[in-house]
C-alpha cells in the first residue's frame, strides 16, 4: 500500500483534497468536487450477493438483482489487487447514534473527498480509546477508478462474509466494485484490523 490514512480529521482531509487536486475550497469553506459524468446511482445497476443468510430478506427484482457468490469473490480479489500500491483513506465510525442499534462500520476510499463525505454522513467516534477498540461489523469500499469488466455491477452489496473468511466479517462493496490481491495482502488485513 502506498499510504493508509486512518481516521483523518476534517482539516487533514481538506489538505489532502486540495493538495491532491480532488477539489477546491469555495467561498465560506465548503469543498467543491467534480464527481464525473455519473452523478447518481442507477437503480438498475445494483446487485446483491444472493447467499443464505440474507436471501430471504431481499425483495429481488430489477432494482435488487442477484449476484452469485463466486462472481463477487472474483470481483473482490480483483479489487484488492487494484488497491495495492494505492493511497487509501479509512474512517471508522457508526451508522446510527443509539448504542443499542448502531452498527460499527469501516469506510475505505481511494479519494479523500469521499472519506470526508463519509465522515460527515456517519457518526464519528470522538473517544480515542473507543476508536482504538473499534471492530467493524460492516465495511464499505469506494474505488471509483476501479474499472470492472463490462458485465460487472457498479453497485455491489454483499451482506454475507468475505471470501477468505466466510462466517467472520460482513462487507459491503459500494461504487464500482473493489477487488483483488492475495488473501494476505495489506488491503485484506484492513478488513480485520482493529483501529489504525
Amino acid at each position: 500500500m502506498k499510504a493508509v490514512h486512518w481516521n483523518l480529521p476534517t482539516s487533514a482531509l481538506y489538505e489532502q483534497i486540495v493538495s491532491g487536486g480532488e477539489g477546491l475550497i469555495a467561498h465560506l469553506g465548503p469543498i467543491v468536487v467534480r464527481t464525473g459524468v455519473y452523478t447518481g446511482r442507477s437503480p438498475r445497476d445494483k446487485f446483491i450477493v444472493k447467499e443464505p443468510s440474507s436471501a430471504h430478506h431481499i425483495s429481488w427484482g430489477p432494482e435488487n438483482q442477484p449476484l452469485e457468490i463466486e462472481k463477487f469473490d472474483l470481483l473482490y480479489y480483483r479489487l484488492l489487487a487494484f488497491l495495492q500500491g494505492k493511497e487509501i483513506f479509512v474512517q471508522d465510525c457508526y451508522a446510527g447514534a443509539d448504542p443499542t442499534y448502531r452498527l460499527s462500520i469501516r469506510i475505505i476510499t481511494t479519494q479523500a473527498w469521499q472519506n470526508l463525505f463519509a465522515r460527515n454522513l456517519f457518526v464519528q467516534i470522538k473517544d480515542q480509546q473507543e476508536l482504538a477498540q473499534h471492530a467493524p461489523e460492516f465495511t464499505i469500499i469506494s474505488a471509483p477508478d476501479f474499472h470492472a469488466v463490462p458485465e460487472s455491477p457498479a453497485g455491489l452489496y454483499h451482506l454475507g462474509t468475505l471470501p477468505s473468511e466466510r462466517g467472520d466479517q460482513e462487507i459491503g462493496v459500494h461504487h464500482p466494485a473493489l477487488l483483488p490481491a492475495p488473501e494476505r495482502s495489506a488491503v485484506h488485513a484492513l478488513f480485520r484490523q482493529r483501529g489504525p
